[in-house]
């Protein structure tokens, strides 16, 4: 009887070391999980980060287009005044 006992109450033990060995197992998964979540986090923070990144260059594209259009405004504009000035005189 005791022998039955005995072995009733290791097999009680085993279950609940069998019981621990599974909740750390989901800890263990959960974490791999949040760390996986993480990588995505900052895989999605760098394609942000490149899509600013192209944006500004594109706006400086933009920029030295209008500087560019502006230096042609101004050349435009001095010859119609040096053409204007050669009427009068």
């Amino acid at each position: 009887m005791e022998a039955l006992a005995a072995a009733e109450v290791l097999e009680v033990r085993a279950l609940e070391a069998l019981a621990a060995a599974e909740v750390l197992e989901v800890r263990a998964l959960e974490a791999w999980a949040a760390e996986e979540a993480w990588g995505v986090r900052a895989l999605e923070a760098w394609a942000a980060a490149e899509v600013l990144g192209v944006r500004a260059l594109e706006a400086m594209e933009a920029a030295e287009a209008l500087e560019v259009w502006a230096a042609e405004e101004v050349w435009v504009a001095e010859e119609a005044m040096e053409a204007a000035e050669a009427l009068e005189a």
